[in-house]
């Protein structure tokens, strides 16, 4: 009389498996071939001030507390300073930049970068609402 054990999906989790589906590659191991498009997945948002700018490669590099991120910047990077449409080189050491980027393999990939502090909303006219 054998003993069978019926694989749950927890023990299907351990081994890497989805019910149902084939084992998936670990993130490190995809290839840049393998990258998922420009628009898939989910951007990140981000805020700190930048340490460098290097425009040879359109990348800048911003330090928070405890490390640094360089961004890389592509013609479908949006870049708004002020609310305005803007370029790369409006990108500066010492300016504070926030935006959302896309995890590329090791480095980070600029969805939108707004550049300058954020502008506060104007308070509501509260007398409108008697």
């Amino acid at each position: 009389m054998g003993v069978s054990i019926l694989a749950t999906p927890l023990m299907q989790a351990a081994d890497g498996l989805r019910p149902g589906l084939e084992a998936q590659k670990p993130a490190a191991e995809l290839r840049e071939g393998d990258k998922p498009a420009a628009g898939s997945g989910k951007p990140v948002p981000f805020q700190g001030k930048v340490i460098a700018v290097d425009a040879a490669s359109h990348t800048f590099t911003t330090g928070g507390r405890k490390s640094s991120r360089v961004f890389r910047v592509t013609d479908a990077t949006q870049i708004l300073s002020s609310n305005q449409q803007s370029e790369f080189g409006a990108i500066a050491v010492g300016e504070l930049v926030r935006g959302q980027a896309y995890k590329r393999g090791d480095g980070w990939e600029a969805k939108k970068v707004m550049i300058g502090p954020k502008e506060e909303a104007a308070p509501a006219d509260s007398s409108a609402r008697k």
